[in-house]
């Protein structure tokens, strides 16, 4: 059975998310008036992404300085190992930016990994933000990870999912193995939909290795 790996970045390989960290540090209070627009639906993923790095004004260097506090699971490089002796198909789908991702896995020694994720550019002080997988019929998340996985899974591999948030939702029910928590698993219990409780990503690697 061949078996490809599907995995979330922020609150999920993160401890806590990097966008929300990043917009409390830098905009304080401003963030949540961003937040609560987003998640009262007057605005859409997209649109929040946009108006928060409209107000930053951070320079690379110093929106890289912040993402050195943002911990990682603390089994996620034993995972990492495992995926790569077992040979599975591993990708990361995020909903987050490129540059978080890739500084935040560097800076644990952890590099080579596929990523699909929105992408960031500074013009000094001035950030863009460009979305290349956003799905124009939805409009739900930046990057489409349901979208991306029928892409990605040409060879029709059975789907691990690993996740932690609404963003997963769509995408998550592509997989035949299912690891959820937090609002991902409060999301699959309203749908009635089956899944894996996890806390770590030990308690995934100890799953696989006894069931697959």
């Amino acid at each position: 059975m061949s078996y490809m790996i599907i995995c979330d970045f922020d609150g999920t390989i993160t401890k806590e998310d990097s966008c929300d960290y990043i917009g409390k540090e830098i905009l304080k209070d401003k963030y949540n008036e961003f937040l609560d627009l987003y998640n009262n639906k007057e605005i859409d993923a997209k649109t929040l992404t946009q108006k928060i790095f409209e107000k930053m004004n951070v320079s690379k260097e110093e929106y890289i300085s912040i993402l050195k506090n943002i911990d990682i699971d603390p089994y996620f490089k034993n995972f990492v190992e495992f995926v790569r002796q077992k040979a599975f198909e591993f990708y990361i789908l995020s909903d987050g930016f490129d540059l978080n991702i890739e500084t935040i896995l560097h800076n644990n020694n952890i590099d080579g990994l596929h990523i699909f994720a929105n992408q960031i550019e500074f013009e000094g002080k001035n950030i863009k933000a460009d979305f290349p997988n956003y799905n124009y019929t939805c409009e739900n998340c930046g990057n489409c990870k349901a979208g991306l996985i029928d892409i990605l899974n040409e060879e029709n591999k059975k789907i691990i999912y690993i996740g932690d948030s609404t963003s997963d939702f769509c995408a998550s029910k592509k997989g035949s193995i299912i690891f959820a928590k937090d609002r991902l698993a409060h999301k699959l219990d309203e749908e009635h939909t089956k899944y894996i409780k996890y806390q770590n990503f030990d308690d995934i690697i100890k799953y696989l290795k006894n069931n697959i």
